[in-house]
C-alpha cells in the first residue's frame, strides 16, 4: 500500500491518486468500510453516439419532447476543433 498527498480547498478535501491508480471515469461512489475509504468508479451506460442512456429515458418521459433521429453526427461537425483563419 502506498502513500499519497492530501489537499484542502473551499471546505473540501482532495486526494492525489498515483498514476497507476487513476480511474477512467468522471464520477465515483465513495463510502466507508470501518476506518477505510472505499472509492468505486460509476460506469455510465451510453448509446452508440456516446449519449448517456438515462438522458434519453428522461427526455422520453416528456410526451411533447421529440428526441428525433439520433443516427447521424451533428451537421456542423466538430464545433470544438481549432479554427484556422486564412
Amino acid at each position: 500500500m502506498g502513500k499519497s498527498a492530501m489537499a484542502s480547498a473551499a471546505g473540501a478535501e482532495a486526494i492525489r491518486l498515483p498514476k497507476e491508480m487513476r480511474l477512467a471515469t468522471d464520477e465515483v461512489r465513495i463510502g466507508r468500510d470501518g476506518a477505510r475509504l472505499v472509492i468505486e468508479p460509476v460506469e455510465v451506460e451510453r448509446d452508440s453516439m456516446g449519449w448517456p442512456l438515462a438522458w434519453w429515458e428522461l427526455a422520453g418521459a416528456a410526451p411533447e419532447f421529440d428526441v428525433g433521429e439520433r443516427g447521424a453526427p451533428h451537421e456542423r461537425g466538430n464545433v470544438l476543433a481549432t479554427k484556422r483563419h486564412p
